[in-house]
């Protein structure tokens, strides 16, 4: 969450404690927040407990009232910073701290704010809470889900009066109106939803495996088509033969054969089974001419041609599509952007699944990734990816099939498979988890499909990326 400075430059007067907290709430209240919990009634630990249900669900909302200067020297504060993250610990909230005066916002925005946020920093802000905390604090990746959720407010009780009646005049957030008002507008019949989750249905006859070179495994690794082999104590797997040269170069090539698929322990070795089912997907990419970085579990299409500002694709029955865009800085290269699938593997109830998401990279050169702050700092500039409308799901099922095909097999389910014959018989076969609902709206998909909304709202900045 960002840090939200609503003061400018202006000083202001000032209100006591409990008047400062009432505005709040007003404040909250108009953004569809609804006050459950307050200390000056209750005296709980938590200065106030909000709910949006429209916007977070069950999801708390937790609001901290700094009346005061805050500084991240203050040792309070980071005595209650780290009884909040215990408490997020075992159960996920909102927390909107609101102060009156932030003490050099520049250092907080570099932990709380996205677009700017240091490693450093919040690395350095973890190790003052721990020094200060009476709690075994060790949740490193945990506390820094708890910055995400974190909002900073820096406003005094007059800036906060300014935003209640401009919000209030500017009608900016209606929620009066739910959502469902319109449910005349449902007609009861059944629909059929399509979703990013892939059950694996069948598995291939059989698999390739040799036993590994002493010593091989680390130079194999530095290899990018070590990412289409599955590496398990100390043996090396395939969906595929093997090619002569991996087998010669990294393998004991007397020990190489196949064997059933069926002499797998799926429950014993779902490592081994996921990674064979990851495997498969990056060769078929592979074979479409895609890339794949493991650190960020995705596939992108390299931009070879840096004379051409977007680069399409076409796959069979649909139109072509852009999936990477070049932007250029004082007649130079500045970045590539290039639409993306994050995949994941994981198994529910006996069951192997794969999950398929929209992500976006950026390259320096159309092929090697932009990694760390500048890749955050240009990421936050574009519109997000996630939402999972029609125009994102087709964008997604576009790239799933230039990756490796998305059949379509009727109305109601997909499978995913390689287009390729010779190897089509010896694979994994996954097919779409779909949902179907008793009713549906007559008004049909509010986002328009055939609308790049990308493409026409957000290509025109160029000068995202600057190296400091």
């Amino acid at each position: 969450m960002p840090l939200i400075n609503l003061e400018g430059e202006r000083e202001a007067t000032t209100q006591n404690s409990e008047e400062y907290g009432k505005k709040i709430i007003d404040f909250l209240n108009l953004q569809g927040y609804h006050l459950e919990h307050d200390s000056n009634i209750e005296g709980i630990f938590q200065d106030k407990v909000f709910r949006n249900p429209k916007l977070d669900g069950n999801k708390k909302t937790v609001v901290e009232v700094k009346d005061t200067d805050l500084s991240l020297n203050n040792k309070d504060f980071l005595v209650e910073y780290g009884k909040y993250f215990m408490i997020y610990s075992r159960e996920i909230f909102n927390l909107f701290i609101f102060a009156k005066k932030i003490v050099n916002i520049n250092k907080w925005k570099k932990i709380f704010d996205l677009a700017t946020q240091s490693e450093d920093e919040i690395l350095s802000f973890y190790e003052d809470i721990k020094k200060c905390s009476s709690d075994k604090i060790d949740e490193y990746s945990i506390f820094k889900e708890f910055i995400i959720h974190t909002k900073i407010y820096q406003t005094t009780y007059d800036k906060l009066l300014q935003k209640i009646e401009q919000i209030k005049k500017d009608n900016i957030y209606d929620f009066e109106v739910d959502y469902l008002k319109d449910i005349e507008d449902l007609v009861y019949e059944p629909e059929i939803l399509n979703s990013n989750l892939f059950i694996v249905k069948s598995f291939p006859d059989y698999i390739f495996k040799a036993k590994l070179k002493v010593n091989s495994f680390t130079s194999l690794w530095k290899n990018p088509f070590a990412n289409s082999f599955v590496a398990f104590n100390g043996i090396l797997y395939s969906i595929r033969e093997f090619p002569e040269n991996i087998l010669s170069e990294y393998c004991d090539e007397n020990t190489y054969n196949k064997f059933k698929f069926t002499n797998i322990d799926l429950e014993s070795e779902r490592r081994l089974v996921s990674q064979l089912i990851k495997s498969q997907i990056i060769l078929n990419a592979f074979d479409n001419g895609f890339y794949y970085n493991r650190n960020k579990k995705s596939f992108y299409k390299p931009h070879f041609n840096l004379r051409i500002e977007k680069s399409k694709v076409k796959v069979e029955d649909e139109k072509s599509r852009v999936v990477s865009t070049v932007y250029i800085k004082d007649g130079n290269l500045n970045f590539v952007s290039h639409r993306a699938v994050k995949i994941e593997v994981t198994r529910i109830e006996n069951e192997y699944y794969v999950l398929f998401n929209n992500y976006r990279l950026f390259t320096n050169d159309g092929k090697h990734l932009i990694m760390g702050e500048g890749a955050k700092k240009l990421n936050s500039k574009f519109a997000p990816t996630k939402a999972f409308n029609d125009a994102e799901k087709s964008k997604l099922f576009f790239l799933i099939k230039a990756m490796g095909s998305l059949r379509i097999g009727g109305s109601t389910q997909s499978k995913l498979d390689n287009s390729n014959p010779s190897t089509l018989k010896n694979q994994f076969v996954f097919e779409e988890v779909t949902f179907k609902m008793p009713c549906k709206s007559k008004k049909g998909e509010v986002f328009e499909e055939n609308y790049d909304y990308e493409e026409n709202v957000y290509s025109k900045i160029s000068d995202y990326y600057d190296e400091e």
